[in-house]
């Protein structure tokens, strides 16, 4: 069964990497287990992925402006650092909510 679940990890991650992937993330507790923990062992015996693995609710943390840190993202086997410097380089990107705000100003908008 151990086996099983390695090889399937491996499989995704393999993919991820390829696809040039920041991060998984998930709303799934023992999907978050597995991807976390798996990637750890993985590494372990010398496979390196480097995708950090988050919640949903770490990502909506993020977005509301809490740290990583408060987050405990640092408590993550996998190491999220590159993709949190990604996201704060992006932090002075307008906000999504404002593009949508401002277009819907246009009347065009709602042809």
């Amino acid at each position: 069964q151990h086996d099983n679940a390695m090889r399937m990890a491996r499989l995704k991650l393999v993919e991820l990497r390829n696809k040039g992937a920041d991060a998984l993330v998930l709303c799934c507790p023992s999907c978050f287990l597995q991807f976390d923990n798996n990637q750890h062992l993985l590494e372990r015996e010398g496979e390196k992925y480097g995708i950090p693995v988050l919640y949903y609710t770490d990502l909506l943390g993020l977005a509301m402006g809490y740290s990583a840190k408060e987050l405990g993202l640092d408590m993550h086997r996998i190491k999220a650092d590159p993709f949190i410097e990604k996201w704060e380089s992006l932090a002075g990107a307008p906000e999504p909510c404002d593009v949508i705000n401002d277009g819907l100003a246009q009347e065009s908008a709602f042809i």
